[in-house]
């Protein structure tokens, strides 16, 4: 719903529709399931209700095996508010996923050129009447571009398939009481989550990459939604959805849902991924332009050198805020001057969205799709979409003193720093200096430590997709044949300066260089899975629990009661295919909840208002709140009881 004093209503018309869809592992048990099932169609109308209907709900984080208190809150303001005769308060999880190809049967639009030759042509820039610099604007170019990305709207140029998991929806009835006056109405009415033996998987606090999108148009998606919201019920039956907040989930440790945990041991010694292998063969990829040009100096060009890594140390499993130590063996192989300089290693998270490849024959269309470029030596730079974000979980206190401690070192104008305290060198969670200055060896030990961080997304699987956990090594090589060049040709430029007479009475300054020549720097990396377990703040226990992707697995239920019930219903496990009006880019994303809370503003820069409701605020950090202040009442009323 929008929000605003004037809401726009909705006319909900339903379509049935039966739907094949497939799938494969970890979703074995759903291949081939045949859905019909309803869905809906809305419609937007001219007419207007001046009524403003916003909602929260705070709540701790779920997790297994648990009851959790819970408040809802429905604040109603305007003259048409009467109208409201109830509301209740939900739960919803979904998950989705899309992908869009190019179609192999029709034949695509011709991409215009860009011929900047016509646009700057020979002029006479001396020319009295010349204006603008004689700049000449390609106007036809640019019309010729509007055409070709209207003709590729067309459906019939691509391959769409959108399909959704309902796991579970989950409602409760709320009274609504008032004085006697609906033009305002601030209810806040406490409920409980009452959560079966049954393991969801954490949810990711901020997705900025989970839409692949490759340079051609094709799109690439995985999204998931764990929302609390309010149904509220106008008097000629009208219901109104109104999101409440986000909620996190804190799964249990000893089994979260992934299948392959292939954990326990490193890997053998493993190789670094040097740029020197590629080959400077033609390529068709449009980002070819900003490659860098040789990927070694001529005074080394005949020699080639190999790194290696292996890690010395046993095996640990990182843990969510805390250190990370391993010891690490990097040598070296092969002829030239090429040697270490500095390593960088930080803790990262790939995302793999295995549904998508039963229509994706092979990884390189995968890379291809997501917009992954393959080249090292882009890597670093265009990650495309394969990075996962971080765990939704409520800040610790030693962030939440950081942040306060940040916010005043701000307001004084001190140096800014990161979430972590200290500025990262070249992007790396931790770098390690060789001290390639003071010589070169074949061999290197190397002590590590990394810091993960407190909401550090372990390992894990859901429908769509796969979260793995890496460590990134980053190893960044000179040669050392340009520092020999450049100490030489120093000190010839010194032996050749004759100083004059007034030189001699001036300060003193470092000479002038011989050659303005950088040393080159070259990007090897290699990659490190890793297991992270759960802080004990961010744990749900180390239960036995059924995953949801077990179809035999049961859903929470809500009540207005802390007693857990004797029965709960089962998970939502069919697949159905979207409908052609539900076929979008991202429908479970933040810039999707801001239209459907807000309806601010114009264009494509919404208006953010400061009290707009709980729609994408996150349950349990309103709840922390709540929580936190009713602990101070403690130093001055000696009693701390929180209540629902």
């Amino acid at each position: 719903m929008r929000s605003k004093s004037l809401m726009t209503l909705a006319v909900v018309v339903t379509l049935s529709e039966a739907a094949v869809m497939r799938t494969h592992s970890p979703f074995e048990n759903f291949v081939e399931v045949i859905v019909e099932e309803e869905s809906t169609l809305v419609q937007s109308t001219a007419e207007s209700w001046p009524c403003e209907v916003r909602s929260w709900v705070r709540a701790p984080d779920l997790a297994p095996s648990g009851t959790f208190p819970a408040q809802a809150r429905l604040a109603l303001n305007g003259s048409a508010c009467g109208d409201v005769v109830g509301w209740q308060v939900g739960l919803r999880y979904k998950e989705r996923a899309i992908i869009k190809k190019k179609s192999t049967t029709v034949e695509f639009p011709v991409k215009p050129e860009w011929n900047s030759s016509q646009q700057y042509q020979s002029v006479d820039w001396n020319d009295i009447y010349v204006v603008n610099g004689g700049m000449r604007y390609m106007d036809n170019h640019g019309e010729e571009m509007n055409r070709y990305n209207e003709a590729l709207q067309n459906p019939k140029l691509w391959d769409i398939h959108g399909v959704e998991r309902n796991v579970f929806d989950i409602t409760q009835d709320l009274p609504l009481e008032s004085n006697g006056d609906m033009t305002f109405v601030d209810a806040v009415v406490p409920f409980f989550v009452h959560v079966p033996d049954i393991n969801l998987p954490p949810m990711e606090e901020n997705c900025f990459r989970c839409l692949g999108a490759g340079s051609d148009g094709e799109i690439l998606n995985a999204e998931t939604l764990f929302e609390y919201y309010h149904l509220v019920t106008l008097a000629n039956g009208t219901v109104l959805d109104v999101p409440a907040g986000r909620s996190g989930f804190l799964p249990s440790s000893r089994k979260l849902p992934i299948e392959d945990r292939a954990y326990g041991a490193w890997p053998s010694e493993m190789s670094f991924t040097s740029p020197r292998n590629a080959t400077s063969k033609a390529s068709d990829n449009p980002r070819d332009w900003m490659e860098f040009g040789r990927n070694a100096p001529a005074c080394d060009a005949d020699g080639f050198a190999k790194f290696k890594m292996q890690i010395i140390s046993g095996y640990t499993p990182a843990i969510q805020g805390q250190n990370m130590t391993i010891n690490l063996l990097i040598s070296r192989t092969g002829n030239g001057t090429e040697y270490p300089a500095y390593l960088d290693v930080k803790q990262t998270n790939e995302r793999n969205i295995t549904w998508a490849h039963n229509y994706i024959e092979s990884e390189e269309a995968y890379d291809k799709i997501t917009g992954v470029v393959s080249s090292p030596r882009r890597r670093r730079w265009m990650q495309g979409g394969r990075e996962a974000g971080r765990m939704l979980v409520v800040k610790p206190q030693s962030v939440l003193e950081k942040d306060r401690d940040g916010k005043i070192n701000a307001a004084r104008g001190s140096v800014f720093t990161f979430d972590d305290g200290v500025m990262p060198w070249n992007g790396g969670d931790f770098r390690y200096d060789f001290g390639f200055d003071q010589g070169s060896d074949e061999s290197y030990e190397v002590a590590v430590e990394v810091p993960i961080h407190y909401n550090a997304l372990p390992p894990y699987e859901t429908t769509f997709e796969a979260i793995k956990a890496n460590l990134v090594f980053t190893l960044h090589t000179k040669f050392r044949c340009q520092l020999d060049e450049f100490e030489k040709e120093t000190r010839q430029a010194l032996e050749s300066h004759v100083a004059s007479e007034d030189e001699e009475w001036t300060e003193y300054q470092l000479p002038q260089q011989a050659s303005s020549k950088r040393n080159m720097i070259l990007e090897h990396y290699l990659e490190v899975p890793i297991d992270i377990l759960l802080s004990s703040d961010n744990s749900g226990g180390d239960v036995e629990v059924k995953s949801y992707l077990d179809p035999e697995s049961l859903a929470p239920i809500l009540s207005t009661t802390s007693t857990r019930p004797a029965h709960y219903p089962k998970i939502g496990s069919e697949l159905r295919k979207e409908g052609v009006d539900e076929l979008r880019k991202s429908r479970f994303g933040a810039s999707d909840n801001e239209r459907r809370r807000k309806g601010r503003g114009s264009g494509r820069h919404t208006q953010w208002e400061a009290n707009g409701g709980g729609g994408w605020a996150h349950a349990a950090k309103l709840w922390q709140s709540y929580v936190e202040k009713r602990r101070l009442q403690e130093d001055k009323t000696g009693s701390f009881v929180i209540q629902a």
